[in-house]
């Protein structure tokens, strides 16, 4: 349990320690959105880099030669809330996520997410949702790459190279983004808290790049499905790893 605490006390400390830095931050976000999001992805990158080391979990990277240098959608399976700290702290990218609306209604927290280019997705709202969306291809055409997770929830209660259904909307930013799709492949995250919650334990985990996905290299049937591509490529490279 000791570990569980220090995480909560880091998490806690930053939101509450650093309001100054996060004034400072959204002064600048009025003169330079760019500058201003760099800024808050260097604090967060550290925070949850310290939190990843909290838990003495390792993390080992594979295929990251595959990420591409422009701005490109992130998708990979959810098996653990650690999924997102692990690829904060370690996705060489500038990085903005597509979160539960539920998230927007958490102080200090939505508002770093704002300034990192984070979008609340309502999918009970159509008109909400439409707008997460938009936001996020003008983020991807900033150059703020995005990352979802398109099982649209957390699975942890099943085999671990099983990956559920990828919801086919959940692309809808690359298509109109014209971005490259990169599945990413994460094994082994639900073993630092979701196997025996409420404690934390250390886990060796292996977080790999697939090789992107170019929407335009496409005939227009595999364009309709690239759920069904991204699954199909990260359920691959998982059942290598188990």
């Amino acid at each position: 349990m000791i570990r569980a605490f220090f995480v909560i006390l880091e998490i806690i400390g930053f939101l509450l320690f650093f309001i100054p830095v996060l004034l400072i931050i959204y002064i600048v976000r009025i003169f330079n959105k760019k500058l201003s999001g760099e800024m808050a992805q260097y604090f967060i990158r550290g925070v949850l880099g310290l939190v990843l080391a909290t838990t003495g979990s390792k993390v080992e990277l594979r295929g990251l030669e595959n990420i591409p240098d422009e701005a490109v959608l992130f998708v990979g399976n959810h098996r653990s809330d650690f999924d997102i700290v692990i690829a904060y702290a370690k996705t060489p990218k500038r990085l903005g996520f597509v979160a539960k609306d539920e998230m927007s209604k958490i102080p200090l927290l939505a508002q770093w997410m704002r300034l990192l280019d984070c979008t609340f997705l309502d999918r009970k709202d159509v008109k909400k949702g439409m707008q997460s969306i938009l936001q996020g291809i003008e983020n991807i055409k900033e150059g703020t790459s995005m990352w979802i997770f398109p099982e649209g929830t957390r699975y942890s209660d099943t085999p671990a190279d099983e990956v559920q259904e990828f919801k086919e909307g959940s692309f809808r930013m690359a298509q109109k983004a014209g971005c490259p799709v990169v599945p990413v492949a994460i094994h082994a995250s639900d073993k630092i808290f979701e196997a025996q919650k409420p404690r934390i334990k250390a886990a060796n985990i292996i977080m790999e790049f697939c090789k992107p996905i170019r929407i335009d290299e496409l005939d227009s049937m595999q364009q309709k499905k690239l759920g069904v591509i991204s699954r199909e490529e990260i359920t691959r490279t998982l059942s290598k790893m188990v």
